[in-house]
């Protein structure tokens, strides 16, 4: 169970939920899991290309949606937040990113504003199509 180093509450059924989707997609699976979730994989995968390999991302964690600030809006990992600067920043070209969190796509709608959301920077970033 992921502790999120106080920044949220653990996800008790995470493990299930990760050993599913990847048994559900087969092979060619990488999972990055508790400690090794990491904003600095991460990174570290977009910038080798290895990242835009992958058809299906999934991320199984907390989301949090600034809705004063989207671009503060974060994905909780094990050692930072993935803010929307940061999606912004990953190249992917995955057909599907799923993000099984709550608050993923909700935003603040002000008059002339265009909505950013983490989903919409992972449109930016490469992705497909997000669920």
């Amino acid at each position: 169970v992921e502790t999120f180093d106080g920044r949220a509450n653990p996800l008790p059924h995470v493990s299930q939920e990760v050993e599913a989707v990847a048994n559900t997609i087969g092979d060619n699976v990488q999972v990055l899991y508790s400690a090794n979730a990491t904003v600095s994989s991460l990174k570290q995968m977009s910038m080798s290309g290895e990242l835009a390999r992958f058809e299906v991302v999934h991320f199984a964690t907390h989301a949090i949606t600034e809705a004063a600030a989207p671009m503060l809006s974060r994905v909780l990992l094990a050692d930072d937040d993935l803010t929307v600067v940061d999606i912004l920043e990953l190249k992917m070209k995955a057909r599907l990113v799923t993000l099984s969190s709550c608050q993923a796509a909700v935003s603040e709608a002000k008059a002339g504003d265009e909505m950013m959301t983490l989903a919409r920077a992972f449109f930016y970033a490469g992705a497909q199509r997000l669920n």
